[in-house]
């Protein structure tokens, strides 16, 4: 899938977005359910800083906190019935095994239609970590 990118003109505009977002990027194909491109720092929260393969496969659902496994459920299940240009903004709590700290992220994400890299929809996320925010929020009330 790297070639693809390179070959669309696409990986330098993947290589720049981490210059200017401080949270993870990640293009997403919703019908094979596998990441076509994730940066540095979505991967080293979510995938444990794996190596960045040509292209994988992974569910973050075991990482979801308890309480909200139902509303993620739901959520995988809407994104493939958005439509071009639609966009979504969620926000999830993670309980991930090597922390006892539990953590809030925020996505933010929009359908997207890039056929020289696949037939199908794509998502493009943003994703950050608003942990402090939350725990904040929750404080204050």
């Amino acid at each position: 899938m790297r070639m693809n990118l390179e070959a669309s003109g696409m990986m330098e505009f993947f290589e720049l977005l981490p210059q200017v977002c401080s949270g993870g990027v990640y293009l997403f194909e919703t019908q094979s359910n596998r990441f076509l491109y994730t940066n540095p720092f979505f991967r080293s929260v979510f995938l444990g800083g794996g190596a960045d393969p040509e292209y994988f496969f992974n569910d973050l659902t075991p990482s979801i906190h308890s309480e909200e496994k139902n509303a993620w459920e739901r959520e995988l299940e809407k994104i493939s019935s958005l439509s071009v240009g639609q966009k979504r903004d969620i926000t999830f709590r993670f309980s991930f095994s090597k922390q006892t700290l539990v953590k809030w992220f925020h996505f933010n994400e929009r359908v997207v239609s890039i056929p020289t890299l696949s037939p199908d929809p794509l998502v493009i996320g943003f994703v950050y970590d608003v942990t402090n925010e939350k725990v904040t929020e929750e404080n204050v009330q």
